[in-house]
């Protein structure tokens, strides 16, 4: 396998971990409510303009 394959394996290998470690913090210093509420009201625009392009 070429060395990209291996670089881009790690790459996201770290970036997987990484986000489980903030995930950790986040959840202990505010609240899963807090992170989970968080993450829908950041997501919500985009899914309503997603809903709203698909019904045409």
């Amino acid at each position: 396998m070429p060395m990209r394959y291996w670089a881009a394996i790690l790459l996201l290998a770290a970036g997987w971990g990484a986000s489980f470690f903030f995930n950790e913090i986040l959840l202990r210093e505010l609240g899963p409510l807090m992170v989970a509420g968080s993450g829908v009201l950041a997501l919500a625009p985009w899914a309503a303009g997603y809903g709203l392009r698909a019904r045409r």
